[in-house]
């Protein structure tokens, strides 16, 4: 049978009756418990409201985020004891990236005999395992260096063309193509200090930060003795920093003497 507890209120039955209407009186027991509750659970959250404004004041926003980290530990804490012991497994590898087919438009050769597709071997390719080939790649460099258009504006006008060509995929292009020119960077610079005249400038350029803006600096030095009638080949070498500093031209001129 029911058992009240000292506030008043029904407790579970230790046992449930046999007998139809003893069990009914047991079910309307519970039902009333359960109402019972119901009122003192409102009542505490009222309660508890009433502290929060005390604490928090208007910083409702406070008191809101401590209901929902007290929620979700409490849904996390009854997930893990329900949920069953999962095996250890090794975390999935992430996926590369999958290469874009080609566009079905581009013609393709096939043997009229035969009816197959031949494919004849590619050319050597600046980028190895890449598709672009050296005039695209210096297309893209031209525009981004000379003309100062930015990746993301080439990656729209090649879309308006009808070809998909993302802005990490240049982005990626012009790295690639930066260490391919390396060499003929550090001959231009061999070049120009074997002057016996060099001519040297700097150039402020905005730098993208994590926060704003900085100024970094573009040097530029410059051979050119052909006012002087002399046949060496005119040359200029560029270098980058992200300051002023005079350490950057000291280290840029080296050994050199003139």
């Amino acid at each position: 049978m029911l058992i009240r507890n000292r506030v008043g209120m029904f407790t579970t039955p230790k046992s449930l009756p046999s007998d139809p209407v003893e069990l009914r009186i047991a079910a309307e027991g519970l039902v009333e418990l359960a109402k019972t509750q119901a009122l003192q659970i409102e009542k505490l959250k009222h309660q508890l409201a009433g502290h929060q404004r005390h604490w928090f004041g208007s910083k409702s926003e406070s008191a809101d985020q401590l209901n929902l980290q007290l929620q979700l530990e409490e849904e996390e804490t009854a997930a893990a004891r329900t949920a069953p012991p999962e095996e250890a497994s090794d975390p999935e590898p992430k996926q590369k990236p999958k290469r874009k087919p080609l566009p079905p438009t581009l013609p393709r050769m096939a043997c009229k005999c035969c009816e197959r597709i031949v494919q004849a071997p590619l050319p050597s390719r600046p980028i190895e395992r890449g598709r672009p080939g050296a005039g695209l790649l210096a297309h893209v460099l031209v525009n981004k260096y000379a003309d100062h258009l930015p990746l993301y504006r080439q990656s729209q006008i090649f879309a308006r063309e009808g070809i998909d060509l993302d802005r990490s995929t240049l982005a990626g292009w012009v790295g690639q193509s930066s260490k391919l020119l390396e060499p003929l960077a550090d001959a231009i610079g061999r070049h120009v200090r074997q002057g016996q005249a060099i001519f040297a400038d700097d150039t402020p350029i905005k730098m993208q930060a994590k926060k704003k803006c900085a100024t970094a600096r573009i040097w530029t030095y410059v051979r050119d003795g052909r006012p002087w009638a002399s046949g060496d080949p005119p040359a200029a070498w560029y270098k980058f920093s992200t300051d002023r500093q005079g350490k950057h031209p000291t280290n840029h001129r080296g050994q050199y003497k003139g």
